[in-house]
């Protein structure tokens, strides 16, 4: 892929970021069920513009292929290429999985919570705690949802022998960075969903 198609790729990735975060702006997390279909509709969206994009980069790979005279070295960076989509799909899938365990554990919280507030308890604390948690959750979701789609196979501006091993190195290595940059939202929510745990132990009065 030459570098327009490159740059095209990361003005839209930004650009449905961005879109995703305007959509997350004005959201009260203490009231999932008035925020959670909104998002889900931005995701899906988000995922729409990534595919196409996925589908326009493969086939410009393509073609990028075909001029590639080295039987060998066209079947190696196509085997890379197919490494590198199994691994982006392997990872974000246990990630979705990490988060949704994640959301199970922070509803059980909230439901204890409500029950403290219920009897009396001054929950204000905790329950911010928990809308944060909800937002953490919600924004590792969509940045694995993102990756998951994002174009993951091998970029080539040249394919010239003398360039076509940097060029995989570098695509390689972006990759890494990418899912790098997920695995810091997921821990984020992990954090932040411990920290509600030990925000309604406080007020529970019980030790963690």
């Amino acid at each position: 892929m030459g570098k327009r198609g490159l740059v095209l790729g990361m003005v839209l990735a930004a650009v449905v970021t961005g879109s995703v975060a305007r959509a997350q702006e004005d959201i009260d997390y203490q009231k999932p069920n008035t925020w959670r279909p909104t998002i889900k509709a931005t995701i899906k969206d988000m995922r729409t513009q990534l595919l196409e994009l996925r589908a326009r980069q493969k086939e410009e790979l393509r073609m990028k292929m075909g001029q590639i005279k080295d039987v060998r070295k066209k079947t190696l960076v196509e085997r890379i290429g197919n490494r590198m989509c199994d691994t982006n799909t392997r990872l974000t899938n246990n990630m979705k999985r990490y988060l949704e365990n994640l959301s199970r554990i922070l509803d059980r919280v909230e439901a204890r919570m409500q029950k403290a507030r219920d009897a009396g308890e001054n929950v204000v604390g905790a329950e911010e705690k928990i809308a944060a948690a909800r937002k953490a959750i919600t924004d590792a979701k969509t940045a694995v949802d993102e990756q998951a789609v994002r174009p993951c196979t091998v970029t080539l501006a040249s394919t010239e022998s003398a360039v076509l091993k940097t060029e995989v190195k570098n695509s390689i290595a972006g990759l890494e960075v990418q899912l790098k940059g997920v695995r810091t939202k997921v821990k984020e929510a992990r954090q932040a969903v411990t920290a509600a745990i030990v925000a309604l132990a406080q007020v529970l009065g019980e030790n963690i």
